[in-house]
């Protein structure tokens, strides 16, 4: 009885509250009329970033607790969560480049400070938190981000190269088509260096998609599966596929001595076939959570943040009740960063006016 109640309270409950945390972000869901792009429009897609941000939040609370048995699984999912958030900046950067007139002339002050104020506010607040005793250069470079105060927030150094090569591509190369052209070349050497740099997986591929799906009328997509059955059909094949290749490569990273690299081409498959699952189905069904938009909006702040929640209540329960440690982050995480992204709202909207 004792394993039993061990198994309940360790494993199943905490992962039943996971899934419906998931759920609470995504439902209910609504059969778009037609298979369509106009399932990556902002509802959308600020649905897809609260179920990223969330998966985030899940996968550094497991992982940094240890999770083992089922809670395995989501310990592992950041790096897909991660590659939502790149699929949506690629694609919000390069639909608004095609859509809005003289996008790229207020790109600076619109897009980057948005990225970049949070970014050195959040800085700071780690900087005052865990006392770190910086001096002089020190100091600033970890105000700026360039030697991170937080291993999460390699993220943002990415989003923030990304931006800057997007916003140089646009200056210089006036043909928006072999501006995309150029962007996507520049984004793929970026992750080829970045992989070949830090000896693991590349994850900003789905950048490029982005691109590709934003550029694309996709057409022939549309033909094929507007045919519901048809469409059900590919994506339950898309999900067979991914979970294939997201029990090969959990395997080979944990349990097998396999070349770093090898394996990190079966994780940069696994991501990207999971953001491709992701897009299908926004494109067929419309979510209608409000839960699921509120998170979105505040994503970026959450994500920011969401580490000083996780050490709060790791540290004031331990793996003593792995429940209340999950919901106290999770909740806890959305406030602070709901709290954080309103600040960070009226600071651009007054540094906007200069």
């Amino acid at each position: 009885m004792r394993i039993i109640k061990d198994i309940l309270n360790q494993q199943i409950v905490p992962m039943a509250i996971i899934c419906i945390v998931l759920g609470i972000c995504i439902l209910p869901l609504r059969k778009n009329d037609k298979f369509s792009k106009q399932g990556l429009e902002i509802e959308n897609m600020t649905i897809i970033k609260s179920l990223a941000c969330i998966m985030v939040i899940v996968s550094h609370l497991c992982a940094q607790m240890e999770g083992i048995g089922i809670l395995a699984l989501p310990a592992n999912v950041g790096f897909l969560a991660v590659g939502m958030f790149f699929f949506c900046s690629g694609y919000g950067l390069t639909y608004s480049y095609i859509n809005k007139e003289n996008y790229i002339q207020h790109f600076l002050k619109r897009r980057l400070l948005c990225i970049l104020i949070p970014f050195w506010s959040a800085n700071i607040i780690y900087i005052v938190l865990e006392q770190k005793k910086l001096v002089g250069s020190n100091l600033i470079k970890s105000i700026l981000g360039i030697d991170l105060v937080c291993g999460h927030f390699w993220y943002i150094q990415c989003i923030i190269v990304l931006y800057i090569l997007f916003y140089i591509c646009a200056r210089i190369i006036k043909n928006k088509k072999v501006m995309a052209f150029g962007l996507i070349l520049l984004s793929i050497a970026y992750d080829v260096w970045w992989q070949i740099e830090n000896a693991v997986i590349g994850q900003s591929l789905p950048f490029v998609l982005g691109i590709v799906f934003a550029f694309s009328d996709l057409k022939w997509v549309k033909e094929k599966l507007n045919d519901f059955k048809k469409y059900i059909l590919i994506i339950i094949s898309f999900t067979i596929v991914f979970f294939v290749t997201f029990f090969i490569w959990s395997i080979l990273r944990w349990h097998v001595k396999f070349p770093e690299y090898f394996i990190s081409i079966i994780g940069i498959v696994c991501q990207n076939i999971f953001v491709l699952l992701i897009v299908l189905c926004a494109m067929g069904f419309i979510s209608k959570s409000i839960i699921g938009k509120y998170i979105g909006k505040a994503s970026y702040e959450i994500f920011l943040l969401h580490q000083i929640s996780i050490d709060i209540f790791q540290n004031l329960f331990g793996d003593a009740n792995l429940s209340v440690v999950i919901i106290g982050s999770i909740v806890s995480s959305i406030a602070m960063g709901s709290i954080f992204h309103w600040i960070m709202k009226k600071v651009i909207e007054r540094l906007k006016r200069y």
